[in-house]
């Protein structure tokens, strides 16, 4: 659940089991965390002039470290290979750090497997705290061919 405490500022609270969501808020945020578009650097291959795209509401954080978002669009025209793969683990990971430091997930997992020429599969596994189990999600995902 989130608490709005004031204008433009909002926490998370805790359900009273003391877990951060429950099923059907973590379908949403991890949707929110991997399909919103974070904001790229020239680290990442963006030219001066590109739109490095990004989160709206990232201008108004305060601490200047959320970033809402993945990477994941970065790779919409790259063609599929290994190193694509990895790339699109490591920025669905990083999307989903939060979880783990804000204490809604015990370890987030992140693999993506080559489905065809175009596509992959994107399989998120989210240990919650106090279970040994994760709930999982899948997405497919589509790139150019090149």
């Amino acid at each position: 659940m989130i608490s709005i405490n004031t204008p433009r500022a909002a926490d998370l609270v805790r359900n009273a089991d003391g877990s951060l969501l429950d099923d059907d808020g973590l379908d949403t945020v991890i949707a929110l965390s991997l399909f919103t578009d974070a904001k790229a650097t020239v680290q990442d291959g963006i030219v001066q002039g590109d739109d490095p795209r990004g989160y709206w509401a990232d201008a108004y954080d305060s601490e200047q470290g959320l970033n809402i978002g993945s990477k994941l669009w970065l790779l919409e025209s790259e063609t599929l290979t290994p190193a694509v793969l990895k790339r699109a683990e490591t920025y669905a990971k990083e999307a989903l750090a939060w979880m783990v430091t804000e204490r809604a997930a015990d370890r987030i997992e992140c693999v993506v497997t080559r489905l065809g020429d175009d596509s992959a599969d994107l399989t998120v596994s989210v240990y919650k705290p106090g279970t040994g189990s994760p709930y999982q999600l899948t997405w497919e995902l589509h790139f150019a061919l090149q």
